[in-house]
């Protein structure tokens, strides 16, 4: 009972904050209308948000779009805009009269004592499907005998709506509470999922996998396998030739080792030198000397030659190594060209930051990544769901902010196709060395 009580008052708290966003009530705006109450129209007071938004006059396949109003009840994000709706509704007992100049004066006044923005609207679905409020011109509204026109068209409706110019700032833990989003929720690894930020928002983290759907996988030239287990090493039956290898996948320091293991192979500096096919002078000189020659010699014809004469199975070894090396480096280059395509398509909807954690899985010689998304939550999650899907507040609070970006692009982002370019390897030419080195001419 004590806990239902508490539940009870932290949701009268955040409803009292909500409510504390409109300074004024009916009674503040009443007198500025006594004009028409006099005159028998209808008046009536509605305290919601404004958002400014983009209304399509044109047609499904040749947009045109033009700044309007969006009213909803539903609390944004970031640009709260609390207004006052005023709603004077045609009465067929008005005594007569035209009242058109009394709306424009009744909208300056509270304009000039109030400090307020005011539009005069009209919001009739028979002409604007979406509900939005749309600003009339001056010269358009017309309000006499208790009818109500615009530009010869009939409404039932007109709408004064005053607004202050800059956006309220509520914490980011009230609109949590106020939506019953749950601050404290996990990850799948234990880390939190949700991130306060003073300066830019609410942040939620996403795993790349619930985020795929921004693709069209069907239509792409990569599986959705790749993306999130990695490309796997293409094991190509090619194997490097030796003047390649000696000549553009070594450094100097394994040209080195290369030709002392190959000395030893022949079974002596000697043997070496007797059997080697060179142009080089190399009878008499010491080991270094030798060493020295051949690696300054122009196209390392001697060393190659050595190579292919000496080197045997662990040469064999050597050049089965690159080509791996080289498969996997491919591989790795269309991984990173790969997840920098979604990146860009996940950009091209959201703002965010990505996330690398490495597991301790391999694959072929790098371990396996995961990759988590910090989605930054905006308004136009919210109202687009609102304004052009007709999600009511009840329907935000049951996605829940981890969910929500997904919602919002499953109604209104659109899927495309993912295409990455050929990629070709580029295989760091020191750390191979080291690596064969240590492995072989050591």
């Amino acid at each position: 009972m004590k806990l239902k009580r508490y539940l009870d008052f932290i949701k009268e708290s955040v409803d009292n904050e909500i409510e504390f966003l409109w300074k004024h009530k009916e009674e503040d705006f009443k007198w500025y209308l006594t004009e028409f109450t006099d005159n028998e129209y209808t008046i009536d007071f509605h305290t919601k948000f404004i958002i400014e938004c983009q209304k399509n006059i044109g047609s499904w396949s040749k947009p045109q779009y033009k700044s309007t109003y969006g009213i909803t009840e539903v609390l944004m994000l970031s640009d709260i805009r609390p207004c006052y709706i005023i709603q004077i509704t045609e009465t067929p007992d008005a005594p007569g009269g035209d009242l058109t100049e009394s709306l424009y004066f009744t909208k300056a006044v509270i304009e000039s004592e109030m400090g307020m923005n005011c539009e005069i609207m009209i919001n009739d679905e028979r002409y604007d499907e979406w509900g939005n409020y749309e600003i009339l011109e001056d010269d358009s509204i017309k309000i006499e005998d208790g009818e109500i026109t615009t530009d010869g068209a009939g409404y039932d409706n007109i709408y004064i709506v005053c607004w202050y110019e800059n956006p309220i700032k509520i914490s980011n833990e009230k609109i949590f509470e106020y939506y019953n989003w749950d601050k404290d929720e996990k990850c799948s690894d234990g880390n939190p999922k949700i991130q306060f930020s003073k300066k830019s928002g609410i942040w939620v983290r996403i795993d790349q996998d619930d985020l795929s759907g921004i693709v069209d996988w069907r239509g792409s030239d990569m599986a959705l396998s790749n993306l999130l287990d990695g490309v796997d090493m293409y094991h190509s039956d090619f194997i490097p030739d030796t003047d390649s290898v000696v000549r553009y996948y070594l450094n100097d320091d394994a040209r080195s080792a290369l030709v002392k293991f190959l000395i030893k192979e022949a079974g002596g500096l000697d043997t070496f030198i007797e059997e080697i096919e060179t142009n080089l002078d190399l009878e008499g000189l010491t080991e270094e000397k030798v060493i020295n020659d051949i690696l300054e010699e122009s196209y390392l014809r001697t060393l190659v030659s050595a190579t292919d004469l000496f080197g045997g199975d662990t040469w064999d070894d050597i050049r089965r190594d690159y080509q791996s090396w080289d498969d996997q480096s491919v591989a790795d280059k269309y991984d990173n060209a790969l997840q920098s395509a979604f990146d860009d398509k996940l950009g091209e909807n959201f703002e965010f930051q990505k996330e690398e954690y490495k597991s301790d899985f391999k694959v072929g010689t790098k371990y396996y990544s995961l990759y988590y998304y910090w989605i930054l939550l905006e308004d136009k999650f919210i109202d687009e769901l609102v304004r052009d899907h007709d999600y009511m507040e009840r329907d935000i609070k049951g996605i829940g902010a981890d969910r929500l970006p997904m919602e919002w692009f499953g109604r209104c982002g659109e899927t495309t196709k993912l295409y990455v370019r050929d990629q070709y390897g580029d295989v760091d030419t020191d750390e191979f060395s080291k690596e064969i080195i240590s492995q072989y001419l050591s």
